[in-house]
């Protein structure tokens, strides 16, 4: 599949023209994307590959597209950080799960940045305009005030699979209050939703901070 084939860093050196081809479509399908919002015409399982095959060309080919095709040559940086934005802070409808691989995939970007500034002279005012919407729609998604509906979903979520508590029940548990066996403890390691949702935040506000303090 095209998302396996992205997935793949290794490519031949003239994988640059099909990086390209791809870029153009994929606009194009995020494009699709923020505009069913109105609609809800696009099937749940589609857009989630769409995205992630959006975030695997991110991820993996970044670098090799910025550095092999220029500006003017079909090939537009501000375009493609505009629409991931629109597909991960600014749909309504996104979900957890899809703010967190957008905020992994953020912050991946804001690490080439902090990365790369130092030989690429104003790297970082370049993208800053962007970026300081990222951080905006980070710290909103995180705010109840703004976010509401999630962020309790996220919440009652956890309660139910810690069995319902989410109070002074829960403290009692986590110092030793109350008798569980393996298993029950090998599923209170894993992260929840809401606990990678958080972090994954707070990473990339603060790799943000570090390019603007």
């Amino acid at each position: 599949s095209l998302n396996e084939l992205l997935s793949t860093n290794y490519v031949p050196a003239e994988f640059g023209d099909f990086l390209l081809v791809c870029f153009n479509h994929i606009l194009a399908l995020l494009d699709m994307i923020v505009a069913d919002e109105a609609t809800g015409e696009l099937d749940a399982d589609y857009i989630d590959r769409a995205i992630q095959f959006t975030l695997n060309f991110f991820t993996n080919h970044l670098r090799r597209v910025e550095g092999e095709v220029r500006e003017g040559e079909g090939f537009n940086m501000s375009r493609m950080l505009t629409a991931l934005f629109q597909v991960t802070y600014g749909r309504k409808t996104a979900c957890a799960a899809e703010l967190i691989r957008g905020a992994e995939r953020w912050d991946f970007f804001v690490e080439y940045v902090i990365a790369h500034r130092e030989e690429s002279a104003g790297l970082a005012g370049r993208y800053q305009a962007g970026l300081l919407m990222v951080m905006e729609g980070a710290v909103t998604r995180l705010l109840h005030a703004h976010n509401p509906d999630m962020l309790q979903e996220l919440l009652d979520e956890e309660g139910a699979e810690c069995g319902g508590g989410l109070g002074d029940d829960r403290l009692e548990e986590s110092l030793g209050g109350g008798d569980e066996d393996e298993d029950d403890g090998e599923a209170s390691a894993l992260p929840s939703e809401r606990s990678q949702f958080s972090r994954c935040s707070l990473d990339l506000l603060s790799n943000l901070a570090v390019l603007f303090p």
